[in-house]
């Protein structure tokens, strides 16, 4: 009898352990099986091309309530790697270049997109497009510019609500450059 309550608990932490693992895979695999709204096809097609655009920079200053812009963060996007500038740290900080994705949760979600109109600018035609930008936990209401010509992001603006700040202005820019293909 006392050898079976020995036995007892390894077999309940084994079997604790075997449920934790199928409920981690279980979870992860619904989760990269999610569904994407249909509203945004077009603005997360825009995402996939700019960010897997061989060479892009991106500026992105806060705007702060009276409209004046306050340089926050800036990244410079090689083939292999992401050069990141943030006015806290005062440096180029280097990562390798990640993949865009839309089924991974590291990067934004888009969701009830609805073009807004077209709007003239010295590259061509831009298509305006009205979004809720998602990067758990923080949600924005977002503004992007792609040029119709290329189909590629010119600017984005995020508006958090007033509890929902990610950052320390309610409201970030950010402004695309491409560089020439060789």
């Amino acid at each position: 009898m006392l050898r079976l309550i020995c036995i007892r608990p390894q077999l309940t932490a084994t079997a604790l352990t075997s449920l934790m693992l199928l409920a981690s895979m279980t979870i992860g695999f619904a989760e990269e099986k999610r569904e994407l709204d249909p509203s945004c096809k077009a603005v997360e097609e825009t995402y996939l091309k700019s960010r897997g655009y061989p060479r892009y920079s991106v500026k992105m200053p806060l705007i702060r309530e009276d409209g004046s812009y306050k340089p926050y963060m800036e990244y410079k996007v090689t083939p292999t790697q992401q050069l990141v500038w943030r006015s806290f740290d005062k440096r180029w900080v280097t990562y390798r270049r990640q993949r865009a994705s839309l089924w991974d949760r590291f990067d934004p979600k888009f969701t009830n997109c609805k073009m807004v109109g077209e709007e003239p600018s010295p590259e061509g035609t831009l298509l305006h497009y009205k979004s809720t930008w998602s990067h758990f936990p923080h949600k924005a209401d977002a503004d992007l510019w792609v040029l119709k010509e290329d189909g590629m992001t010119r600017r984005v603006v995020r508006r958090y609500p007033d509890d929902g700040w990610a950052l320390p202005e309610g409201t970030i820019e950010e402004t695309f450059q491409y560089a020439p293909l060789e």
